[in-house]
Order: structure tokens, then sequence, then C-alpha cells
């Protein structure tokens, strides 16, 4: 299975979004791109991708899988 969340560094501008948007603090700039330092933290609310300027952002098969189940019990 994969990580939760995981940041494109090629594709992060650093604007810093996703450290300030996320409620569980699992981003952090490193050198002047966004790094998931706390990744276990993540609640999966998606915040971070959606305000993510450029897509940087990817969420793993843990979130892909509870959106799945999700759409099914609709």
């Amino acid at each position: 299975m994969s990580e939760k969340v995981t940041v494109n560094t090629e594709r992060c501008i650093g604007c810093g979004t996703c450290v300030n948007i996320c409620p569980a603090k699992v981003f952090q700039l490193i050198n002047g791109k966004a790094y998931p330092v706390n990744a276990e933290r993540c609640l999966l609310c998606r915040a971070c991708k959606t305000h993510c300027p450029v897509d940087a952002i990817s969420l793993g098969s843990r979130v892909i899988q509870r959106e799945n189940n999700h759409i099914q019990a609709s």
C-alpha cells in the first residue's frame, strides 16, 4: 500500500499553501519545497490536494479505497 500523501517536488513551487491549510500539520517547507514530514498524521481530508495551485500533491491508495467505498455506499 502506498503512502497516504506524497509531494512531487519537481512540481512544488514552495508556496506553503499545504503547510498552512493542513489541520494535521503534515507538511514542512525544506529548502523551498514542501515535504510530508508527518505523513502518518494525515487525516485524509484532501485540503492539501484541493488547494495546491500546481497539483503537486498525490494521495495514496488508502484515500482511493476510502473514496471507492464511499461512492459504492451512496
